[in-house]
Formats: C-alpha cells, sequence, structure tokens
C-alpha cells in the first residue's frame, strides 16, 4: 500500500486503493478474459475484478464483435468517483514496451473513459497511465484505443483494466496485451533477480507482536529504536545496500526492546541486534560529513548523546557514520529519473496482513517518520517537534485495535506534517462522518468556518435549506470543530 507528497512519496501499509484490486490470472489463460467471451460469472465478466461492484456488467446486447463485452454503467447515486474492470498478471516475461488496445463505446460519459495499465514494484507503482488527459467523453460508437507503458526492470506486477470516471455508460471489447507488438503469452519468460525480501519469509503471515498497553518506558525505547532503525536503514552498508529485509529485522528486535526494563537494557539490545549485522569495515572512500551543496541535512546529533542511548551505542553508530562509502545507490530509495525527487524503493505494501498487528502497525509509524526525518524537504517548516509527534502517536498507532481506527491514527499522523499534498488517499471513507452519504452542499473553509460556497447538486440548491454563505456548526450533533480535530 502507498499515498503522495509534495516532491516526496509516502510509503504506508495494508491499504489498497480500487484499482489495486485485481484478479491474479495466468498469461496462459488471458485470451477468452480479454476479449471478454469467457462470458458472464454473476453480473460481471468473468476472470476480471474491480468495482463498484454494482457498476460492473458482462453485457450480450451491445458487443464489438463475438458475443459479449463489458458495460461499465454509472448514475448519480454511485458512491465512487469512478469504475473500473480490473486484471492482474505477473510479470515474469521479458520484453521493452507494453501495449494496452482496445474498443471502446460511450454513451453519456461525463468525465472521461479509457483503458489504463499500471506496473507494480515491491514500493508500489512504478508506472501509470490512463488516457485521462486524451479526454475520450460524451457518446461516441465503437473505436480502437491504446495506453503503452516502457516495462520498468523493477516491475514484478502488471494490472490493467478500463474505467469510467463520472456518470455514463462505456462498453469494452476486444482488448489486446500487447509485449514488444505480440501477445503477452508469447512473450519470453524473464528470469527475475532474488532480492532480500524474497528470500526471507519469515513474518509473511504477520509479526507475532501483540500488545494491549504501553509503559512510559516502552514508548521511550521504541521512540530510540525508532530513530536507530531508520539510521541504519540509510547508513549500514549492509542495510542500505540491500542484504538484509529490514522489516522482518525490525521484528526480530522489537521483542527485546519491549520487553527492556529500562533505557540500558534497551540500548544492549539494539547494540547486540546491529553486531548481527557484520562488522563495518573503515572506508577507502568515504561519503562526506560536511557536504555543502545541501540546504537542510538530517539532524544527526543524537547519534552523540550517550545519555540517550549510551556510550556504547553512540560509539557504533558514530563509526557507522564515519565509515559510509561513496556509494550513489542505495536498496531504499533512488532518485526519481530527470527530477531528482526521492523515490522510496522496496517498501513491501503487506496487503495479506490481517490487522491489528501490532508488529506491523509499528513499522509502518517507523516508516513514515524517518521519510520525513531523511527526506522530506519542508520539514524545517511543519511547525511540530518530529520526536513529540514519535512519542505522541507511538501509543496510539502501536495500541489500535481496529484496522479503522489504525487508519484514522495514520491519517492524524499525516496530518501533523500540514502538507496538504499528503494523505492516506485509500482510506478517505473512514474520515467522520462515516458512511456513503454525501452533503448535498460544497464546503470550504472561510477563518476556520465551514462555509457553504455551492451545491452538490445545483438544480437542488433550494431543496436543501442551505444557502451560499451560511455556516455549518455541526453534523448530526457533532460540532465541526472536534470533527476536524478527530
Amino acid at each position: 500500500m502507498i499515498t503522495g507528497m509534495r516532491r516526496g512519496v509516502l510509503l504506508l501499509l495494508g491499504l489498497t486503493p480500487l484499482l489495486c484490486q485485481a484478479q491474479a490470472v495466468n498469461r496462459s489463460d488471458l485470451a477468452p478474459i480479454l476479449n471478454f467471451e469467457a462470458g458472464p460469472n454473476g453480473a460481471r465478466p468473468r476472470g476480471w475484478s474491480g468495482g463498484p461492484p454494482e457498476t460492473l456488467f458482462a453485457d450480450d446486447r451491445i458487443v464489438h464483435s463475438g458475443k459479449w463485452a463489458a458495460r461499465l454503467q454509472r448514475d448519480v447515486a454511485v458512491a465512487n468517483g469512478f469504475s473500473s474492470i480490473t486484471l492482474g498478471i505477473p510479470i515474469d516475461f521479458a520484453g521493452t514496451r507494453l501495449e494496452l488496445r482496445g474498443f471502446l463505446k460511450l454513451q453519456d460519459v461525463s468525465e472521461f473513459a479509457g483503458l489504463w495499465m499500471r506496473e507494480d514494484g515491491d514500493s508500489g507503482a512504478v508506472a501509470f497511465d490512463n488516457m485521462a488527459n486524451k479526454q475520450v467523453k460524451g457518446t461516441r460508437d465503437w473505436a480502437e484505443y491504446s495506453v503503452m507503458l516502457l516495462l520498468r526492470p523493477e516491475a514484478k506486477q502488471l494490472v490493467f483494466g478500463v474505467l469510467t470516471s463520472g456518470t455514463g455508460t462505456t462498453w469494452a471489447d476486444d482488448l489486446q496485451l500487447l509485449v514488444d507488438g505480440k501477445p503477452v503469452w508469447e512473450a519470453p519468460k524473464a528470469e527475475k533477480s532474488m532480492t532480500s525480501l524474497d528470500l526471507d519469509p519469515e513474518f509473511d503471515r504477520g509479526s507475532g507482536i501483540a500488545l494491549s498497553e504501553l509503559s512510559k518506558t516502552q514508548i521511550d525505547n521504541l521512540a530510540a529504536l525508532c530513530k536507530v532503525w531508520g539510521f541504519l536503514k540509510y547508513h549500514h552498508p549492509a542495510v542500505a545496500s540491500g542484504q538484509r529485509h529490514w522489516d522482518y529485522d525490525l521484528f526480530r528486535v522489537l521483542p527485546q526492546v519491549l520487553s527492556a526494563a529500562d533505557r540500558t537494557a534497551a540500548n544492549a539490545a539494539m547494540l547486540k541486534w546491529i553486531a548481527a549485522l557484520g562488522p563495518v569495515s573503515g572506508c577507502t572512500k568515504c561519503a562526506s560529513l560536511n557536504e555543502t551543496d545541501l540546504y537542510m541535512k538530517p539532524d544527526l546529533a543524537w547519534i552523540s548523546d550517550q545519555a540517550l542511548i549510551g556510550a556504547d551505542l553512540s560509539q557504533e553508530l558514530q563509526h557507522i557514520l564515519r565509515n559510509r562509502p561513496v556509494d550513489d545507490k542505495q536498496f531504499f530509495v533512488s532518485q526519481v529519473r530527470d527530477v531528482g525527487n526521492p523515490n522510496f524503493d522496496h517498501e513491501p505494501a503487506y496487503p495479506g496482513i490481517k490487522l491489528p498487528d501490532a508488529g506491523f502497525q509499528i513499522l509502518a509509524l517507523y516508516r513514515f517518520w524517518n521519510i520525513i526525518e531523511y527526506w522530506y524537504p519542508n520539514r524545517d517548516i511543519v511547525g511540530e517537534n518530529w520526536d513529540s509527534v514519535l512519542a505522541e502517536f507511538l501509543p496510539r498507532i502501536a495500541l489500535a485495535k481496529t484496522s479503522e481506527s489504525y487508519q484514522r491514527d495514520l491519517m492524524a499522523l499525516i496530518a501533523q506534517v500540514h502538507d496538504t499534498h499528503a494523505n492516506l488517499w485509500s482510506s478517505l471513507q473512514l474520515r467522520p462522518p462515516v458512511g456513503n452519504c454525501q452533503l448535498p452542499v460544497v464546503v470550504r473553509f472561510v477563518e476556520n468556518s465551514a462555509v457553504v460556497s455551492g451545491y452538490a447538486q445545483p438544480e437542488a440548491g433550494p431543496a436543501t435549506g442551505l444557502k451560499i454563505g451560511d455556516v455549518i456548526l455541526d453534523l448530526d450533533g457533532t460540532p465541526v470543530s472536534q470533527l476536524v480535530e478527530r
């Protein structure tokens, strides 16, 4: 699971947007599914997933060829902003260029319809196109369209389909998925190199860590572990080069840190954990500690704070920092081509983990906190003490008892960055008030007041009983200020 941030990417856990919910299919079984001649499975086309389910149909009345086509039919009552039929296949084939072709027919489509394709790696999407810029909408007879992507070496799954946004009806038929101009089932098999993420399955079914409460000592020790874990992720050669499944190594040390009676015991557990990574040799050509071209460096003064982490752990971390070899490539972060902002690689989303799972919930917090700490370009104007944010949210996120409360606490954590580009986009439906009902008015906040600025359906404006300029004070008896705070 993944979210957006200005000049960066926020990677969290266990949350999957609509377009990710793809039914996996073998390449050899694709032909009748792509042309929809596999027929229906209930109401929808056989072999396809997607949603909302009440908008997807197998159609035997309007087709481009054969007996069956797909129909995506939307009206104003549908909750989500778009509908999609979705299919996924593993990228176990070699090639250079991917192309999805297909015929579409439109009737009164208000926003747009199109084919879409996405390549996913360990950390989420690495390439995407959905024809939105072509603005195919309105009423159109059958015509062939296509989307193309270059096959990315880090991609592991291809997800694709047809979507329609707004209201109206879209039919799709006779899709083709091509690799370098040939059907995908004819593409040669690729040999993928294995990484530490593939070779270490120990916690694939869960972290095994369950918590009912956290003491002040445990919270302090977990906060220190978060900083040590993040520092090692980007500085220790065995970790930064991808030799370790660093998420799972966290689960290996968490029990010792949680059971530590005091800070000294926790520091000793972390020092032993680091020793198991292997010695860090002195570098012959070391990365500079005095970069002059950086606007804002990470704040690493804490690694010299022996009162915080003890003398031995402090000396070990300083040794690791001094002996970083010069290397532009890291396993967990790279630079976006032609842009230069950070791209966070090899961050698995773990969609199969059943929540609550305190270990994976702590991992989500650690990932986000360290991404902001090391890579966020606006960290100096966040306005929050980032260490205090960590201490506040550790018990909230680690002890969340339901998936819903966990997601809301993650959204509250993200809000501490005060960046309107950052959100847990796959979980917006969980914001209070919860439900599928939509306010009949458009609201803008003016001087901290929720002001009616328009109507969701202009022709129904008078029926709402609200006028432009009215201030909404509460919803179902709950003050708007409390909803915003929550």
